[in-house]
């Protein structure tokens, strides 16, 4: 089956979405007959910088032109179509970055064209090549035959030498903009028989960050999520990209800005368990402060917010125990903004006075998470989600039914605890996630437990009714 991007590849500039600067330079260059012989095409990816070479080589081999345009119906355009032209050449530095490669061409680029008017060499991530590959075709940069045309297309110029640069006209291609992907999303999923919905749209095209391709893949993954004929939701583009609705990304946001230590490990929970992956949820929330900022015209606390995390995704990767790192460093950024909540109506101050009475009133129980959580507010939230106890000086702590995070802060911090605990009078008696032997394991559980003993031999390996 044929992807999206490649099934609605643009065949002429007419079809090209965005990029009206660069669409009007070539089209006049070349009505003109003024191209030059060798452009290098600079940007982020999924932006149409492949897709403007193959429209310009189409269009200088083509036998039958519309103006600026190929005529897409030709032996010539057909053929380049179909890669298959034997003098447009295409090739990816990635993997083809050697010094030999280079000397081919600079060997054969004398001869004549055998198939159409023009050789058109379409070299993709340029900047790839070794120093010696870029000296193999300086010569022929600087003075190419008359029937060449170079196409040199990187996400990367700055790794480009500058001699090689100094020989190519620069054209750089930028992001398309929200409204320009979402509107060609619209039209590309109504020709697969499927309404995608404005909210769903805007999703994909915040998710693509200005890259037409990319917003195309995930059309394409999410018209395979759904049946055939439904319209397309935002709920469905969430599950597939792994994140969160909008509204529950603004409702974490404010969670965090009012310090709610409960909900920040709940909603965190929540995410986990429904297989949010963190690395769209923290670029979504990137994105959500970036439209608070444009939205209020305030820079903080949102900026500061957006430092924070931009450090926190950069050390994530290098945890085992994403969950639970996450929830503690969110914890830590948020007892940063220590506001209070908004102004309540007296009819909810009253409630809110029943569900959290009084210091005078508060138990003893409370008092003291309040003062393990001045030293550590990770322990203090976990504990909050469990069952305490106190009866005289013995402190029950009840974690068994918690999972996921809450059992993994308890479980690190038991030792910690206790001794905290200790100095200000108290036993602590410690109920926890039953263990499981090896022996009350299914035979598939049995096999993973022996590889991991021959692979950890020094560690404890536990196995729990929680995990």
């Amino acid at each position: 089956m044929e992807t999206l991007y490649r099934k609605y590849r643009p065949k002429d500039f007419e079809e090209v979405i965005g990029q009206e600067p660069i669409k009007r330079l070539f089209q006049r260059s070349i009505e003109a007959q003024q191209l030059s012989h060798a452009y290098i095409f600079t940007g982020p990816k999924g932006t149409g910088k492949t897709t403007f070479a193959r429209i310009i080589a189409k269009r200088v081999n083509c036998l039958a032109p519309l103006r600026s345009n190929p005529c897409n119906q030709c032996d010539q355009c057909i053929a380049i179509a179909k890669g298959n032209h034997l003098d447009v050449i295409e090739m990816d530095a990635a993997s083809n970055r050697g010094i030999d490669d280079f000397r081919a061409i600079r060997e054969k680029i004398a001869y004549q064209p055998v198939q159409g008017k023009k050789k058109v060499y379409i070299i993709d991530e340029v900047h790839m090549l070794t120093n010696e590959a870029f000296n193999a075709i300086l010569k022929t940069l600087e003075e190419p035959p008359a029937h060449a045309l170079f196409i040199l297309a990187t996400t990367n110029p700055e790794k480009i030498p500058d001699t090689v640069l100094s020989r190519c006209q620069l054209i750089p291609f930028h992001n398309l903009s929200e409204k320009e992907i979402a509107d060609y999303l619209g039209k590309i999923s109504r020709l697969e028989g499927s309404e995608l919905t404005p909210e769903a749209a805007g999703t994909i095209a915040g998710y693509a960050r200005g890259g037409l391709r990319d917003a195309l893949v995930l059309l394409e993954q999410s018209l395979r999520f759904i049946e055939p004929g439904e319209p397309i939701t935002e709920a469905d583009v969430t599950k597939v990209i792994g994140g969160v609705l909008r509204q529950d990304m603004a409702r974490w946001i404010e969670t965090l800005l009012r310090n709610d230590a409960l909900e920040i490990v709940r909603f965190l929970e929540d995410c986990s368990e429904k297989g949010v992956i963190w690395d769209t949820f923290l670029n979504q929330m990137m994105a959500a402060l970036i439209g608070k900022i444009q939205a209020t015209g305030e820079t903080q606390p949102y900026l500061h917010l957006g430092a924070a995390i931009a450090e926190l995704s950069k050390k994530m990767y290098r945890m085992e125990e994403k969950n639970a790192y996450l929830t503690l460093k969110f914890l830590e950024i948020s007892a940063q903004w220590p506001h209070p909540p908004a102004a309540q109506p007296a009819m909810e101050k009253e409630a809110e006075s029943e569900a959290y009475p009084k210091p005078s009133s508060v138990p003893e129980s409370e008092k003291l998470i309040r003062k393990i959580g001045e030293e550590d507010i990770a322990v203090a939230t976990a504990l909050r989600l469990s069952k305490v106890n106190i009866k005289e000086m013995l402190i029950a702590i009840d974690y068994t039914g918690c999972v996921s995070v809450t059992s993994w802060i308890l479980r690190e911090k038991k030792e910690w605890l206790s001794a905290f605990l200790k100095e200000r009078g108290y036993e602590t008696q410690w109920s926890e996630p039953s263990s499981k032997t090896p022996d009350d394991l299914t035979p598939e559980m049995k096999a993973y437990y022996q590889k991991l003993r021959k692979l950890f031999p020094d560690e404890e390996i536990r196995i729990t009714d929680s995990e």
